[in-house]
């Protein structure tokens, strides 16, 4: 067993009557009421209390808050590279940059690379999502989280490549769905089969649409990988839309704003999104060339160059 110690470096001297009267205390709190003196004396202090658990073999760890009196710490990077210099012997564990408030991957691994090599490779990583509070301060954009999420714990794709997991994606959801509507009334040991296959259908088309997010770029390649990705989340746009109204044209409902739904209509509304899915496979199939493994061209007609064999782009070495 590893033992880790952390602290937040919280802020304790706010009076008591600002946070009765406060709406929270984290997002709502002015800046007026943290002393940067005080802040200093704070982080001193922890820090000399990192640097004690170096002494005695303690391996230490480290959080990022935001706008809130239960942590000081908005940037992690910062401290994680301030006890890369000075200890010498412990493990360092950053847990970690808030990914839904940075929109720049490169520039936080470049961070915590620079982190790393400090350290001697004493760094351990580790990402978070971050609360609503925190999104609110950074006047973030919470749309697109939930597929960031499942994109940063897709690891099926390293192993057997974009395509396949795009191929499992549609055909497996296909089946899934189709299974949902056939076994609609059935149940196991007084659980619906109907819920059991729509949980694993959810898995594999909610996994496999943070796999197609990045997808798109490393197909179309630099110059052409941004419009692509618009384009993509645009069709996702029409299609939220063109979905429901199909289904509720299919379930025969006299109004397609508020289709009134029926029990005859499960299994053909299930077909006809099972019949999507594997529109899906199918385009991935013929269509969709495996990126896995290979650099991002400058273009579409760079796709299937092998690795190591791309040109710099014109006026680039």
């Amino acid at each position: 067993m590893d033992l880790w110690w952390m602290c937040e470096v919280p802020y304790p001297n706010v009076p008591k009557a600002v946070l009765d009267e406060a709406d929270s205390v984290r997002a709502s709190l002015p800046n007026r009421w943290c002393d940067p003196r005080v802040a200093a004396n704070l982080f001193e202090e922890v820090i000399d209390e990192y640097l004690l658990c170096d002494d005695v073999g303690l391996n230490i760890a480290a959080t990022e808050h935001h706008a809130g009196i239960n942590s000081l710490i908005g940037s992690n990077p910062m401290l994680v590279s301030i006890l890369a210099r000075q200890t010498r012997k412990v493990r360092i564990l950053s847990l970690g940059t808030l990914i839904s408030l940075r929109r720049e991957p490169v520039r936080i691994a470049e961070e915590y690379a620079t982190a790393d090599v400090i350290s001697r490779g004493r760094l351990e990583l580790g990402f978070v999502k971050s609360g609503g509070s925190e999104m609110a301060s950074a006047n973030a954009n919470p749309v697109n989280n939930i597929e960031r999420y499942w994109e940063s714990i897709a690891w099926l794709p390293q192993k057997i490549g974009r395509k396949r997991v795009g191929e499992i994606q549609g055909y497996v959801g296909a089946a899934g769905l189709v299974v949902a509507g056939l076994c609609y009334p059935l149940s196991i040991g007084g659980f619906p089969v109907f819920i059991l296959a729509l949980i694993a259908t959810v898995i594999v088309i909610e996994g496999g649409a943070a796999n197609l997010a990045p997808y798109v770029v490393e197909v179309y390649g630099v110059r052409l990988g941004a419009r692509a990705a618009g384009l993509s989340q645009a069709a996702n746009g029409v299609g939220k839309i063109l979905g429901p109204l199909c289904l509720a044209l299919i379930a025969g409902a006299d109004n397609p704003l508020s289709p009134q739904a029926t029990a005859d209509a499960v299994l053909p509304a299930f077909v006809f999104l099972g019949a999507c899915s594997l529109a899906i496979g199918l385009a991935v199939t013929f269509l969709g060339p495996e990126t896995h493994g290979r650099p991002i061209g400058q273009s579409f007609d760079e796709r299937d160059v092998p690795s190591g064999a791309l040109k710099p782009a014109e006026g680039h070495s």
